[in-house]
């Protein structure tokens, strides 16, 4: 029997998002960081970092303050034209 409230929530993976955020994005490679369900367990919140794929990326921590880190490859960003309304 596992205790629930082990599992990291949305809140508190939010404030070790918000801790660590400005330091993962220094790495070129890294395109956004979010919040989304672990891989492993969906009841527990996770980091989502997003890899651009083809590039090299620095090492990324599997847990930073006990919240699982997920790294996920993303195509190339691009960014839109701004739209006009006619």
């Amino acid at each position: 029997h596992r205790d629930l409230h082990s599992f990291p929530t949305r809140r508190s993976s939010d404030l070790v998002k918000e801790k660590y955020e400005a330091e993962l994005m220094q790495d070129q490679a890294v395109v956004g960081v979010g919040i989304g369900a672990s891989n492993n367990d969906p009841r527990k919140a996770a980091i989502v970092v997003l890899v651009e794929s083809g590039k090299a990326h620095r090492s990324i921590p599997k847990v930073l303050d006990g919240v699982p880190i997920q790294v996920e490859l993303h195509g190339p960003m691009k960014a839109l034209s701004s739209c006009t309304p006619n």
